[in-house]
């Protein structure tokens, strides 16, 4: 039997055994504790909840249980990262997959960031497909004033930047306007680099 003490104990970093469960993928124990009434929500001291922590770390099971308990899908760590932006950035498909069926935030974060930056800016080309085909625009700049399609250019992931660009001109072409290329010597943005994309941990 589980404790009403035990639920809402939380380490030093205030880590809670659900959140420790959903780290560790540990989806049986996540279940028995969510069934005693844990908190999938309750976040960690930098703001991390599990849900987060289960994204980063790959733990799509866990993911797609704490979603279906009321997990909410958008919540940020203190950096500004949703669990999707984790996902895209760690290169996580199938947890990316689970998140989109709860239509989280495609746009600009609190972090400058989007989470089709983070995907692009590792050159992980199946993520920026489930992105792109979710609704994420490919021409929003990041905080820096660079566009994924510039992004995966610089950093050299032709594959990538080749699918940006002919989504990019199927977009143009469906509107009835002229393609847009984007040449190799276009001016960059005076601020930042494309290496500045918010990643931390």
């Amino acid at each position: 039997m589980i404790t009403h003490w035990f639920l809402f104990f939380s380490s030093q970093d205030r880590a809670t055994p659900l959140f420790i469960a959903a780290q560790n993928g540990h989806s049986l124990v996540l279940k028995l504790l969510l069934a005693a009434g844990a908190n999938p929500d309750a976040p960690r001291n930098d703001g991390a909840t599990p849900l987060w922590i289960a994204a980063q770390m790959g733990h799509d099971h866990v993911v797609k249980i704490l979603l279906h308990n009321g997990a909410v899908v958008d919540a940020v760590r203190c950096d500004g990262a949703t669990a999707l932006f984790k996902a895209a950035h760690k290169g996580h498909s199938a947890v990316v997959h689970e998140l989109l069926k709860f239509r989280p935030n495609l746009g600009t974060l609190a972090n400058g960031e989007t989470a089709l930056h983070a995907a692009v800016m590792f050159g992980h080309l199946p993520i920026v497909k489930q992105l792109v085909a979710a609704g994420s625009d490919c021409t929003v700049p990041n905080q820096d004033g660079y566009t994924p399609l510039q992004i995966a250019r610089q950093q050299k992931f032709a594959s990538v930047h080749q699918y940006l660009k002919e989504h990019e001109q199927t977009q143009h072409a469906g509107a009835g306007t002229p393609k847009r290329t984007v040449s190799s010597n276009q001016s960059k943005p005076s601020k930042g680099s494309p290496a500045s994309v918010a990643i931390i941990g």
